[in-house]
């Protein structure tokens, strides 16, 4: 064989090693999912496991700790002694791979007649994770209900120290009322849409005090624009 056929011979051999090794540290559902939320800014242990529900608790922890043992995730305790569990910069290299697994599921395997219907809630818990982390200044009520359909509303409460999502009305009333198509909400939590270009396809409709109305449209980022907080 020729220097360049054994060259070209090793070269395809190191490639399937390395494919190897990915698939040992990458090769399971769970640790896919966990690594999607965590892209996606999530970073304390209940908002991951709210974010993956399928998954139980004791599972959740085995894989993160995985995970710190692959060298993709570090966990940090805060002076309120509540971990977190931050990317290392290993594990947000792998932002392509998981985008580019996301494209092909769209592209090869799901249709329209496929893809589960998302409820409004785990909708609102995935538009909570593109809220910008300086905005609102102050506490907001957003209250979401489904256009034309007789699911009950949901909150997306903002706050300086952070969002959450409730299925219960809060105490205060709402600051912002949006009346929504479940299609456009699933569209800007998978990317393929911006909440301005959905209130201009009247796919979303606002109401509400002028101030935050207005304000409304910068609270949020495009999906594929999230960042994922990395440890140093």
């Amino acid at each position: 064989m020729s220097d360049r056929g054994e060259s070209s011979v090793d070269t395809e051999m190191g490639h399937r090693s390395a494919v190897s090794a990915g698939v040992e540290v990458l090769g399971d559902r769970w640790t896919l999912l966990v690594l999607r939320e965590m892209l996606l800014g999530e970073t304390r242990f209940n908002d991951i496991h709210r974010a993956v529900p399928e998954i139980n608790r004791s599972l959740l922890s085995a894989r993160l700790r995985r995970m710190r043992a692959a060298g993709l995730v570090e966990r940090v305790v805060g002076a309120d002694d509540r971990p977190t569990y931050l990317l290392t910069p290993a594990g947000a290299a792998l932002r392509p791979l998981i985008d580019c697994l996301g494209y092909w599921a769209q592209d090869w395997v799901l249709d329209s007649s496929r893809v589960p219907r998302a409820d409004l809630g785990w909708l609102l818990w995935r538009l909570r994770q593109l809220v910008r982390a300086e905005t609102p200044p102050v506490t907001v009520v957003v209250e979401f209900t489904v256009d034309g359909e007789s699911e009950a509303p949901a909150w997306l409460v903002l706050r300086p120290d952070g969002s959450g999502v409730c299925a219960v009305r809060p105490t205060l009333d709402p600051d912002v009322r949006v009346v929504a198509d479940l299609s456009a909400l699933r569209q800007i939590v998978d990317g393929e849409a911006t909440v301005a270009g959905a209130c201009r396809t009247g796919t979303l409709r606002l109401t509400g005090l002028p101030g935050p109305v207005a304000d409304f449209f910068g609270w949020f980022r495009h999906a594929a624009a999230t960042a994922a907080p990395v440890s140093r």
